[in-house]
């Protein structure tokens, strides 16, 4: 059996092990990673630690749910239609599209890394993705589409602002680092205060601990949260700052294991 590429997580991951007397185990090719030291475990499954609790994590995992929890916490963010596979009408997924102006996004509730994620100017061309969506996901959202130049993440542990990068898209609209768009830390002092205070403010409404916030800069002084992400895939970013990037992982392990 052909072995799943190395990830740059299981690299970094074992150099803090051996650095640190860490034990480390893999299983599932990589994917499923167990670490020991004096007496405690953790286990990282992808790009998933245990210093979240499970439902918060969850949360960053329902783009619908995520979005109303920070409404109601009046925390700026994209607001989405939330429709279910089975359970909703032509009709009213034609009243989102009008009231969402006639441009909009539609992907997956639960997606990841910009896959399944449409942009739609007719309603022809909403309901062709829909039925794309739905053959692989339980249920979508709808949303206005918003054309903006910045997008950046936040990574942030133990409410603490670890980094700050600016991510770069390349010939699309999309932000998505595993589509193309390349990371950059040029970014103004001023621009890093204003992203910390909304992505901790963020962060604070579902109690999440180690996680990276990505916002999107709409016009000046006018930033929305896009989501929170549970797992922190740093891949890209450990190409452009491996320094940096293994200190993320390494402060979380630390943590962990109160090193």
């Amino acid at each position: 059996m052909n072995k799943f590429p190395q990830r740059k997580l299981e690299v970094i991951v074992a150099s803090i092990c051996k650095e640190n007397n860490i034990e480390m185990i893999e299983s599932s090719q990589g994917w499923i990673i167990e670490l020991f030291k004096n007496n405690k475990h953790m286990f990282i499954y992808g790009y998933n630690f245990p210093n979240n609790n499970s439902a918060a994590a969850k949360i960053c995992d329902d783009k619908s749910g995520l979005s109303k929890i920070l409404q109601y916490k009046n925390v700026p963010t994209f607001k989405y239609d939330f429709f279910m596979r089975g359970f909703y009408s032509n009709e009213e997924v034609e009243a989102s599209f009008k009231r969402n102006g006639g441009d909009v996004v539609v992907k997956p509730n639960n997606g990841t890394g910009g896959n399944n994620v449409y942009r739609c100017k007719t309603l022809s061309e909403l309901n062709s993705n829909i039925d794309l969506i739905i053959s692989q996901h339980q249920s979508f959202v709808i949303s206005k589409f918003y054309e903006y130049e910045n997008e950046y993440r936040v990574i942030i542990c133990n409410n603490k602002n670890m980094t700050i990068y600016k991510k770069q898209r390349q010939n699309d609209w999309k932000h998505n680092l595993g589509l193309g768009a390349i990371p950059s830390e040029e970014v103004d002092n001023e621009t890093k205060s204003k992203l910390s205070i909304l992505a901790l403010k963020a962060i604070e409404t579902i109690g999440i601990n180690f996680c990276s916030v990505d916002i999107a800069e709409l016009s000046i002084n006018d930033y929305k949260i896009v989501e929170i992400n549970g797992g922190v895939m740093i891949e890209k970013y450990s190409e452009l700052n491996p320094h940096n990037a293994k200190k993320i992982y390494e402060i979380a392990i630390k943590e962990y294991f109160n090193l």
